[in-house]
């Protein structure tokens, strides 16, 4: 067998070699440096003598430009256990710290996946695909969507979409068409229960008109926080409140005001049987209709009605003197009324809070007899009075009447007796 040229051989067959016959390993140096090494076995070291057990054992980097086969592949001799790696037909690329899956383009970022509709797919440690507990990352259109499968089903039949983002930043939750910069289509919980409107220059959209829909806008044009009731009710936009309200400010009301009644008919509209004003020390004016009738009634303090020295003028007033109402009922004397008459003395005054000083006629209370005053010497009855009067009047009356009767009497003999002296002489 000629020898080994080191220029170069030809004409060999299978039975030419480089290598031994016995059971040595077989060394290739450079520089008089072991670079490859050949044990009897068959293991091959690059740099370095293999270990029994690596058919290619390298120290070093490896470099492919093809596809690597290997029943298992270890690093720093530890393997690269499970299934890290799957075939691709763009294969695994890395270059420079970035790696892209699906293509031979890292692109911009570190990690580049490119596939036709479903590039990540997470699963729940020791589940299985069928089982549930899947997330996954879709393309569809331009729109990214992040989906859940709990119910079971590898072929992502049984995925639904709770995340999914547009190419022009709208964002929907539950929809994989958002309207909106986010579109949430179910409940949203506030944890921190803040919600700010931070863009100063919104204007009223109008999409709450819709019929069915709701808003709340913070709307520059109209210089406010606009709460859009439920469009499309019988009433237009409709917004309830539930539970205690506090309004701490002004009030504003450009509509009518229903208390008890979802179609005042006026500005304020109460439907119930009193409205109450309370001064918080005990105070109380009701306007109450608990019974066929309405009362105004005060509780702890006077009631004035238009305390200002303007008049107050109240049509058909009739004030309740049925007997049913009375108990104790005798009759007033005129030896009463007669005193008290005397003691009444009607005087003219003014009101001292009365800026334009208009003469009144009328009693003082604390000069006036008792039966026509308040406990307090404060105030007159007016009823009492009237009371008085009519006692009064009926006496005179009943006085004026028997003085004509007598007079009538006297007027009546005298004629008689003049008819009767006439009737004399002429006989």
């Amino acid at each position: 067998m000629p020898p080994w040229e080191l220029s170069g051989n030809s004409a060999t067959t299978s039975a030419n070699f480089l290598g031994t016959t016995d059971a040595q390993p077989l060394s290739i140096r450079t520089n008089n440096s072991e670079r490859v090494a050949i044990t009897a076995s068959g293991n091959v070291g690059m740099g370095k003598m293999p270990a029994a057990n690596y058919r290619l054992d390298v120290a070093g980097s490896i470099n492919a430009t093809g596809s690597i086969n290997a029943t298992e592949i270890y690093r720093n001799g530890a393997p690269l256990s499970g299934f890290q790696w799957r075939e691709n037909p763009a294969g695994i690329s890395y270059a420079g710290g970035n790696l892209s899956i699906g293509t031979n383009d890292p692109g911009p970022g570190r990690l580049m996946i490119e596939a036709d509709e479903v590039p990540l797919v997470l699963r729940e440690s020791g589940q299985a695909l069928t089982s549930g507990g899947l997330w996954r990352m879709a393309l569809d259109n331009g729109v990214v969507r992040f989906e859940a499968n709990s119910a079971g089903g590898g072929d992502f039949s049984s995925y639904a979409t709770p995340l999914a983002m547009e190419m022009g930043g709208n964002v929907g939750i539950g929809t994989t068409a958002p309207q909106g910069t986010l579109d949430v289509r179910g409940d949203i919980r506030a944890g921190n229960s803040d919600i700010y409107f931070t863009q100063p220059d919104h204007n009223h959209t109008g999409i709450g008109n819709t019929a069915g829909f709701a808003a709340i806008e913070n709307a520059a044009d109209y210089g406010a926080l606009m709460i859009l009731g439920r469009a499309g009710t019988g009433v237009g936009r409709y917004v309830r409140l539930w539970d205690y309200l506090q309004v701490n400010g002004g009030m504003d009301v450009t509509g009518s005001v229903g208390i008890g009644t979802a179609s005042p008919q006026v500005k304020l509209h109460a439907r119930g049987n009193r409205i109450r004003i309370d001064n918080g020390g005990g105070h109380i004016l009701d306007l109450r209709a608990d019974g066929a009738a309405l009362d105004l009634e005060s509780t702890g303090a006077d009631l004035y009605i238009n305390n200002n020295n303007l008049p107050v003028r109240i049509r058909n007033l009739i004030q309740g003197s049925s007997r049913n109402l009375k108990e104790n009922i005798t009759d007033f004397t005129v030896r009463q009324a007669m005193e008290a008459l005397e003691g009444l003395r009607p005087v003219s005054f003014n009101w001292r809070d009365d800026g334009e000083k208009t003469m009144r006629l009328g009693f003082v209370a604390e000069d006036t007899p008792e039966i026509v005053t308040i406990p307090d010497k404060t105030g007159v009855v007016p009823m009492h009075i009237l009371a008085i009067l009519s006692r009064v009047v009926q006496e005179q009356q009943r006085m004026i009447d028997s003085m004509r009767q007598r007079l009538e009497l006297q007027e009546g003999g005298s004629t008689q007796g003049n008819r009767f002296d006439i009737e004399s002489r002429s006989h």
